[in-house]
C-alpha cells in the first residue's frame, strides 16, 4: 500500500508541475504577445508625429497639443512593456539588477555582475486544481480540508446566504427592467406596454395619469 501511495504522489507531482508550466508558457506568450502588439502602437504613434509634423510645416499650438498626447500614449505603452518584461522574466525565475542590467537569478540577494543588492521580489506560488492557499500560513493545502494540517487556520467560507440573496435581488431587478419602445407608455393599473397617446388603458381601462 505505500508503494502504491507514493507511486499516486509521485504522479500528482509530476501532473501539477507540467500544468505549471503549461500555464506559465500560456502566460508568457500572452505577454509576449501583448508587447509586440504595444510596439506596433508605438511604431504607429511615431509615424503619426512625423506626419502630422510634416503636414502643418510648423510647430504651432495644434501640433504641440497632438504631440504631447501622442508622447503621453507611447511613454504609457513603453512603461507597460517593461512591467511585461518584469512579468516574464519572474516567471522563468529571473529578475533583472536595476544598477547594470543584468539577469540574475530571482532569489539572489547580490548581482554577481556589480555587487549591488537586489530588491526582494515575491512570488505566488503556483496552485493546482483542488488545492488552495491557506490564509494563516500560506501552505498549498487541499481545497477539501476545513482546517489547515500546518497551522490549523479553518477554511474561509463566503457566506452562502448572502451570496444567494445578492444573486435574487440582482436576478429580481433584470427581470423587472422592461425596454419600452420610444411612443409606448406602461400602464400603472395592469403594467400592460400601450400607446402612449391612449388616455385609457385597453386591456384594464386605467386612466392616464397626468
Amino acid at each position: 500500500m505505500g508503494f502504491l501511495d507514493g507511486l499516486t504522489k509521485k504522479g500528482a507531482e509530476i501532473s501539477n508541475s507540467l500544468q505549471e508550466s503549461m500555464n506559465k508558457s500560456q502566460r508568457e506568450s500572452k505577454c509576449k504577445k501583448s508587447i509586440a502588439e504595444n510596439k506596433n502602437k508605438i511604431e504607429q504613434a511615431y509615424s503619426e508625429i512625423g506626419k502630422k509634423a510634416y503636414e502643418k510645416r510648423t510647430m504651432d499650438e495644434e501640433v504641440m497639443t497632438f504631440i504631447s498626447v501622442k508622447i503621453e500614449e507611447i511613454d504609457k505603452l513603453l512603461k507597460e512593456n517593461e512591467e511585461l518584461q518584469k512579468e516574464i522574466l519572474i516567471l522563468n525565475n529571473k529578475k533583472k539588477c536595476p544598477n547594470c542590467g543584468a539577469e540574475v537569478d530571482i532569489n539572489t540577494t547580490f548581482c554577481p555582475q556589480c555587487g549591488k543588492e537586489q530588491e526582494k521580489i515575491e512570488v505566488e506560488p503556483f496552485i493546482p486544481n483542488g488545492k488552495r492557499k491557506c490564509s494563516g500560513c500560506g501552505e498549498i493545502i487541499d481545497d477539501k480540508n476545513e482546517f489547515c494540517p500546518k497551522c490549523g487556520t479553518k477554511k474561509e467560507v463566503v457566506e452562502a446566504s448572502k451570496a444567494e440573496e445578492t444573486v435574487e435581488i440582482v436576478e429580481e431587478v433584470v427581470k423587472n427592467e422592461e425596454v419600452i419602445p420610444e411612443g409606448k407608455r406602461k400602464c400603472s393599473g395592469c403594467g400592460e406596454i400601450i400607446d402612449d397617446a391612449d388616455v385609457f388603458c385597453a386591456n384594464c381601462g386605467t386612466k392616464k395619469e397626468d
